[in-house]
């Protein structure tokens, strides 16, 4: 069975850093540093819960930042095209990027693709969902 150790030693190849969280006991990574990428990715926390593996990236806005009067209409919009993750609001309300991977057979190629598919997804709509 896959555990937070392992899923942290897949992102670890990929040459992200990755450290366990103090208060949920999952892992919080960051990605190595792009000075090509028009904005720093936000904060990416990974959880190993009974059967499956939570990816969640975000808040995809800073706190406080304006957002478009129809961002719920936009988030279903590009949930509808999206493969394996999907946007969505967090119990605080901040928009996030999440995927659910199921722990049984889980390899580390389909981890990740799932770590890559978010960050594509996030970079190639965040103007779109910021009303840009």
């Amino acid at each position: 069975m896959i555990d937070t150790r392992t899923i942290g030693s897949y992102v670890a190849s990929m040459g992200w850093s990755v450290k366990r969280g103090r208060t949920t006991g999952g892992l919080l990574v960051a990605p190595p540093f792009d000075g090509e990428a028009a904005f720093p990715l936000p904060p990416f926390r990974v959880d190993v819960v009974e059967h499956w593996v939570h990816l969640v990236l975000g808040p995809v806005f800073e706190p406080g930042a304006a957002t478009p009067a129809d961002l719920h209409l936009r988030l279903l919009t590009v949930n509808r095209d999206l493969r394996l993750a999907k946007f969505g609001l967090d119990d605080r309300g901040a928009v996030v990027l999440c995927a659910e991977l199921p722990t049984e057979s889980l390899d580390k190629e389909e981890v990740v693709d799932a770590v890559e598919r978010l960050v594509r997804y996030l970079r190639h709509y965040r103007a779109f969902l910021a009303g840009d």
